[in-house]
């Protein structure tokens, strides 16, 4: 399941706008995904995780984040922003026809996620 999981990571981003001289908005850079996890609202997110000494509870909650997404993914393929709610911490999606999301929600790839979730409906025929 963690090579999927891996798989799934190089599915999404998570840009960051920072400004260029004059106000003018730059291009956008991409935060990795344990970067924008640690600044999302998941409630098993900590100040603590970011420490060199909590590296494996980090990587736990990174695949937890990524398995609910994948099953997110499951039942609602086509689900192309993620965001974790502010109040309880909790994962919500959008869907194509949704027109407000958070700024700092995680994207899908679309054309990645395609391929990507294929090759999962191939092999669940297969095995």
């Amino acid at each position: 399941m963690k090579e999927i999981l891996d798989e799934l990571k190089s599915c999404l981003y998570a840009p960051t706008y920072g400004t260029g001289g004059m106000g003018a908005t730059s291009m956008p850079k991409y935060k990795d995904f344990e970067t924008w996890l640690l600044q999302s609202n998941y409630s098993k997110v900590g100040p603590y995780l970011s420490e060199k000494r909590f590296n494996n509870t980090l990587q736990y909650v990174v695949y937890s984040s990524l398995e609910e997404i994948f099953d997110v993914l499951m039942k609602c393929p086509q689900a192309d922003y993620f965001w974790y709610s502010y109040n309880v911490g909790k994962l919500t999606w959008a869907e194509p026809e949704q027109d407000e999301v958070p700024s700092d929600s995680l994207r899908v790839n679309k054309e990645r996620i395609k391929v990507f979730l294929r090759d999962i409906k191939i092999n669940q025929l297969i095995d």
